[in-house]
């Protein structure tokens, strides 16, 4: 009886051991993949900025530069075709902001202080954050980056994609994690008995 009861206890305690280390592994690979993953969303997102801002760098210098307000107008207006058909195509939001933080985009956020990453952006650096849209309520993943035309700062690009992409990659990656730290679990008990 007591053989029994001491195997018992060593085989519980083993268990409990392979739970605790597994758990733990699992917990830190899993929070250092959800950072990897948002972080390279985030860097995709500047990177199409970047590159939407690459595009426009011409005619957003001539809207900034142009005294004639019909030209401006017909600037203004290819501008907001432009970023209307990237938000279409790609299934985001494209704001395309002057150097003095005027929104040129029907896409525009609700009136009120710049955000954040437009800010920084203006001041000529790229950024990116995760907020509710002021209209929906619904998170999501924003990027700025300044727009450059020559080597002067003429404006500033944000784009924005639903939050729930990025949610829908790290939750499949937690799932993937788990079944694996189960698997192991499991394995460990069969050996163990």
């Amino acid at each position: 009886m007591f053989g029994f009861h001491l195997r018992t206890r060593l085989i519980l305690s083993y268990l409990i051991v392979l739970v605790l280390g597994l758990g733990a592994l699992t917990f830190s690979v899993g929070f250092r993949l959800q950072q990897a993953l948002l972080n390279a969303r985030e860097y995709e997102l500047e990177t199409e900025a970047m590159l939407i801002g690459l595009s426009l760098r011409e005619q957003v210098k001539e809207l900034s530069e142009d005294e004639d307000e019909g030209a401006q107008w017909v600037t203004l207006q290819r501008l907001q075709l432009f970023s209307d058909q990237v938000a279409q195509e790609h299934q985001r939001m494209v704001v395309i902001y002057d150097r003095t933080g005027r929104p040129l985009s029907t896409a525009a956020s609700a009136p009120g202080p710049l955000p954040s990453e437009v800010v920084a952006a203006l001041s000529g650096k790229a950024t990116h954050t995760i907020r509710s849209n002021p209209a929906t309520g619904e998170p999501l993943l924003y990027a700025a980056v300044p727009l450059f035309s020559e080597e002067h700062l003429v404006g500033a690009i944000e784009i924005a994609e639903p939050y729930a992409r990025t949610q829908g990659e790290i939750d499949r990656t937690w799932t993937l994690l788990g079944l694996s730290a189960g698997t192991f679990v499991l394995l460990g008990a069969g050996v163990a008995v």
